[in-house]
């Protein structure tokens, strides 16, 4: 086929089809490089920078009040007169006698000499040097104006460079003779170890002689040059002295006018640093390096990185060092008030209302000529209040913004608003104010209790309203202020001092993330904090994304729905589910501070840190601690046997109580045994008494297993139950159990108390932190009566409770172990205002409240935890105390049983927390020392407390006690038996054993059914039915998790 022009494709189309193409080739170019560029941190940072701009050329204005201008043409006028004053005399002579007389060894030694030269003397014409300074004194009388000042300076420049000069020539001297020095040095140094070489190598004595004579001038030269070297060293010390004696005034006032000018040129090189624009004095400015592909090139806008050694960030695969790129967009988060470091510069969004005092004020002048009426109010404002206004905000937004503040005018002086005098501001007010809200602002009024708001108005403020009134502009502002004008001040009527008056402001006040200072910055980030950002930086706390640079991926978490919704529709922001920490919301954000601090002891109040560094998270410990919540909720603080993560709240080991359980339960038990067992109860924090008694009952169990339980010493219920509680744990609870023991109720507390505390703790004692299980009921009482059924309300928990208290009455009376009392000697008779005495003496309202002492809470730290009850009114719990003489104190138990309380809390309950007070009887002497009787503190107390009778306590209604129980409670009591062994036995066999027991033969009874073991086959009386009641009742509600309960 022969060739021709003809192609595959038509080619003008091949043209059109490559044209386009590269038309979208291009435009999609420049959209890559639009979008790469477009990113939302450099949106951030820049507005960060305009801020901070806007901030530092406002804050300018301070140094043009006329106070500040006034301190620097004063420290210019001074270092001005210094320049121009002539060298005192004295010093000029006695800079000649030191220039005109070198010492003699170095007489003739200059600069520009070299060894071997002819020696000069140091080139000091003081005739034609006074000529010079005689000129500065005759000019210092001129009145030529600034010539004649700029001559003065000039000839006082050439006085002192003469002499910096002679200071100069003694220099160069000084370093000439150190030069030869150390050549000497050298030489002499060879000398020597040409004389050492010749003693190693045996030359002859002559040789040796002639080197040591050498030696020994060496010596000798080196001696007088370090003399020379040493005196001119002092001359020119000396001669440095006085000249520097004569530039002191200088000095002083040049450091002066640096001082008054520091915070200005501060401020000026802030703003120089920061500014961006294209043209900078005429050269490219920093503005370029902001354009796509030149923002490669060391952009002002730029990602952060922030590295923290040794805190690693688990990544699944491995354990990945920790950066954080948070700072790329929180810029102002290291931002300090100036001169307070740990003041943030910008705190969160808030509305705060401000009591403006009105001072008095003369008439005021028309405008002088050329200047306008609003430029005329607004200077008369700036004059009276000290305040300066301007049309646009720190985020550019049109509003009255504060850009100068005098600290002496009634602006600085202003009050936020306390709790007591806040007036909430109009609906329509708060709705402008949220609209012109770049965030979330809190529409609270005189919000005095939010972090750093601070009295007075401050630079960068939005004046809302004045009075309710909402002012739109800076000239509305002034004409309302201006028209507010007392002729004189009212005097209070007892004080007799004037009562200012004051205008409302509504301010909004700072700016909203993330332009805002960190709230803590004594705490966090600051440089004089403990968490410094370079060392921590963010994640560590915060959690979150720290590599992220945009909104959405940083996993930030809302604090609210409210901010959830915001998020989304603002910033498409979603929840990041494929990152495995996300941030902790605001309310939350303490909890992290266990991560490191896991004993919490950091985070209390202290002398450095006044106000707590987490003060919810503590709140919350305290709570847990308070209420004794870790008797039920374990908080494990570890990891592991080694790994700590957090504070560990769990109970102790009870193992003194199941070593109190054996002792009480069994017969027979060898020395050895109850020896062992003793200690436990004594000490059971000692490891070795308790593995010591474990090992003594493995043992036993060992002889149990193989020979039969009767040649052992304890029953295999007690093996199987009770012996692992001794094998111990690497990392053991320290807590005691937070309720006190129930081990011997029965020797404490009667029936009708018992149930009328079980069923509402807060009958008897209002402050008690017993939570409340019973008449829980109300709201279904309310759902039944707004539902309006027909059937008849009939709540099982109404029958059911009473039988449970009953239960759990009946339970610890019949498993109660008896008490040793202790007694008080024969013939000691109580005294109840000695006991008063005693009780505020010895210590006992640091931990107990009595209505006696109602200001002793005064003394106490808001929510302090007090350990001890209210005792208050004992004598309802107890009885009151019968001192008459037919009475006998030893019949009455309750008087017994507190006694031995008082006197050794721990007879009762080995772990208690209350301390022993060896409250001991002892004599009564007279002055002379005679015997005069013998008192008894602890009675005395006992007495005391079971004195008052004014209570109006008394049992609630509805009590029951197994002797006079009803047949529908009766009823009840077998109802609920069958519920509770429907859980253990089918339906029949339930109903069965609820009547008869248990036959003995059973096989596997649980723990609490093997109370209704009945070998007799007879029916099951109501004591027995009570007892299983009950110990089911105690393992349903956990009081265990509290209380000690055989």
């Amino acid at each position: 086929m022969p060739a021709t022009e003809q192609t595959l494709r038509d080619q003008k189309r091949l043209h059109v089809v490559f044209g386009i193409s590269s038309v979208i080739l291009i435009l999609s170019t420049v959209w890559m490089f639009k979008a790469d560029h477009d990113r939302q941190w450099k949106q951030y940072q820049s507005k960060a920078r305009d801020i901070n701009i806007q901030m530092s050329t406002w804050r300018q204005l301070e140094f043009e009040t006329a106070q500040v201008l006034n301190a620097e043409e004063e420290a210019g006028a001074v270092l001005d007169a210094a320049l121009i004053t002539p060298p005192a005399t004295e010093l000029l002579d006695a800079f000649d006698a030191i220039a005109s007389n070198p010492p003699l060894e170095i007489k003739g030694l200059a600069k520009g000499s070299v060894p071997g030269d002819p020696l000069v003397e140091p080139d000091f014409d003081y005739e034609a040097f006074l000529a010079l300074v005689e000129q500065l004194s005759v000019q210092d009388g001129a009145e030529d104006g600034a010539t004649s000042t700029d001559d003065l300076k000039e000839v006082r420049r050439e006085v002192l460079a003469t002499l910096a000069g002679v200071v100069k020539d003694f220099k160069d001297i000084e370093d000439r003779l150190l030069g030869e020095l150390k050549f000497m040095r050298a030489g002499y140094d060879e000398a020597r170890a040409n004389v050492g070489l010749g003693v190693r190598d045996g030359v002859g004595a002559d040789e040796l002689a002639a080197r040591q004579k050498l030696v020994d001038e060496e010596k000798e030269d080196i001696g007088r040059q370090e003399a020379n070297y040493q005196a001119v060293s002092n001359s020119r010390i000396k001669l440095n002295r006085i000249l520097g004696d004569i530039q002191t005034a200088e000095k002083d006032a040049q450091r002066e006018l640096d001082a008054v000018l520091a915070d200005k040129k501060r401020l000026q090189a802030a703003v120089s640093d920061l500014h961006s624009s294209f043209l900078d004095g005429g050269l490219p400015g920093k503005r370029w390096l902001e354009l796509p592909v030149l923002d490669a090139f060391n952009s002002p806008l730029k990602i952060e990185n922030k590295w923290s050694d040794d805190l690693e960030q688990n990544y699944n695969f491995s354990m990945v060092r920790r950066f954080d790129r948070c700072t790329t967009c929180h810029q102002m988060m290291e931002k300090s008030l100036p001169g307070e470091a740990t003041e943030p510069g910008f705190v969160s969004e808030r509305l705060v209302q401000i009591e403006l005092p009105i001072p008095l004020v003369a008439e005021t002048a028309e405008p002088a000529e050329g200047v306008g009426y609003e430029e005329h109010r607004q200077n008369l404002i700036a004059d009276i209040y000290g305040l300066r206004l301007v049309p646009n905000g720190l985020m550019g937004d049109k509003v009255v913004a504060v850009s100068f503040v005098e600290p002496s005018k009634p602006a600085a002086q202003a009050q936020v608003a306390t709790e007591d005098e806040e007036q909430l501001a109009d609906p329509g007010e708060i709705a402008g104010a949220m609209l012109k809200s770049t965030g979330s602002v809190s529409p609270v009024s005189a919000n005095s209790l939010q972090r750093h708001t601070r009295h007075g108005l401050e630079v960068g403020d939005v004046i809302v309203s004045v009075d309710g009134n909402v002012v739109e502009t800076p000239d509305a502002l002034a004409r309302r202020l201006l028209k507010i004008r007392p002729d004189a001040y009212l005097e209070d009527e007892l004080t007799f001092e004037p009562i200012v008056p004051t205008v409302t402001l509504t301010v909004k006040r700072g700016l909203s993330h993330p332009f805002v200072s960190h709230p803590r910055l004594d705490l966090y980030v600051g440089s004089l904090s403990p968490h410094k950002v370079s060392d921590f930086a963010c994640t560590i706390c915060h959690e979150g994304q720290g590599s992220a640079t945009d909104f959405e991926w940083a996993s930030h978490t809302p604090d609210d729905p409210l901010d959830r919704k915001q998020w989304i529709k603002n910033y498409g922001w979603f929840d990041n589910v494929h990152w495995i920490y996300p941030q902790h919301p605001k309310r939350f954000i303490e909890s992290t501070c266990l991560k490191c601090h896991h004993d919490v002891t950091e985070l209390e109040p202290s002398d450095r840190f006044p106000e707590a560094p987490a003060p919810k998270l503590m709140k919350g410990y305290n709570t847990i601690r308070k209420f004794g919540c870790y008797g039920c909720h374990e908080v494990n603080g570890f990891d592991g046997p080694n790994k700590r993560v957090g504070p560990d709240m769990r109970v102790e080991p009870n193992t003194f109580a199941a070593a109190q359980q054996i002792l009480a339960t069994t017969d027979g038990i060898p020395a050895e045994h109850v020896a062992a067992l003793g200690a436990v109860v004594e000490s059971p924090e000692s490891d070795t008494v308790r593995e010591n008694l474990y090992a003594l009952l493995l043992r036993d169990k060992e002889v149990s297993d193989a020979d039969g339980e009767e040649t052992a010493v304890f029953s295999k219920d007690t093996h199987s139950r009770l012996t692992p509680l001794f094998k111990g744990s690497d990392t053991p609870g320290a807590l005691r159990k937070p309720g006190p023991s129930l081990r011997y109720i029965g020797s404490k507390a009667e029936d009708a108390f018992l149930f009328d505390w079980i069923a509402k703790p807060s009958n008897f004692r209002p402050s008690s932190r017993m939570p409340q299980f019973f008449g829980l009921n109300d709201h279904i009482k309310r759902e039944h009566a707004e539902t309006g059924g027909d059937h008849p309300y009939d709540d099982p928990a109404e029958r059911y409770e009473p039988i449970e208290i009953l239960g759990i009455v009946a339970y610890l009376n019949n498993y109660s172990q008896s008490f040793d009392f202790l007694s008080w000697e024969d013939g000691v008779q109580p005294d109840v205002s000695r006991g008063k005495i005693s009780f505020e003496e010895r210590g006992c309202l640091a931990c107990h409240s009595h209505k006696d002492f109602p200001d002793v809470e005064d003394f106490r730290a808001v929510d302090s935890i007090v350990q001890g009850p209210d005792l208050s009114y004992l004598s309802a719990k107890f009885g009151a105390i019968d001192a008459s003489e037919e009475a006998s104190l030893d019949s009455q138990q309750q008087v017994k049983w507190l006694y031995t309380w008082i006197r050794e809390p721990t007879r009762y309950h080995k772990r208690t927390v209350m301390p022993n007070l060896f409250l001991d009887a002892h004599d009564v002497t007279t002055a002379e020392g005679e015997v005069t009787g013998r008192v008894d503190p602890a009675l005395d107390i006992v007495a005391y407390l079971l004195s008052d009778e004014t209570h109006n306590w008394s049992v609630a209604d509805g009590n029951l006690t197994s002797d006079a129980i009803s047949d529908a409670e009766t009823a009840n009591l077998d109802s609920l038996v069958v519920e509770h062994l429907q859980n253990a036995y089918f339906s029949s066999v339930a109903r069965e054993y609820a009547q008869t027991g248990i036959p003995s033969d059973e096989r596997s009874v649980k723990i609490a059914e093997s109370e209704l073991l009945n070998p007799s086959g007879e029916n099951l009386t109501v004591d027995q039915k009570l007892l299983y009641i009950g110990r089911k009742s105690i393992a349903k509600f956990g009081c265990y998790g509290c209380h000690d309960i055989p």
